[in-house]
């Protein structure tokens, strides 16, 4: 099972109620765990903090990790 984060514009956005966008058929069928951060309307810079934000959720949980290991 993959965490996945998806970035992006109203492309990548998950509003479908069907169930039929990528990262829900990614959830769905596959069992991953997504989290979508892609707003509709964000220009390229906006991704580019999007994209920061997800290396922070990865690095947050890898902190996680770490402390119940111990």
């Amino acid at each position: 099972k993959m965490k996945i984060v998806v970035c992006g514009d109203s492309y990548c956005t998950s509003h479908n109620y069907e169930r039929e966008h990528f990262s829900q058929i990614l959830e769905d069928n596959y069992g991953h765990e997504v989290i979508n951060l892609a707003r509709g309307g964000c220009s390229t810079v906006n991704i580019c903090f999007q994209i920061q934000d997800a290396i922070k959720l990865k690095k947050a949980k890898e902190i996680e990790e770490h402390m119940s290991d111990e």
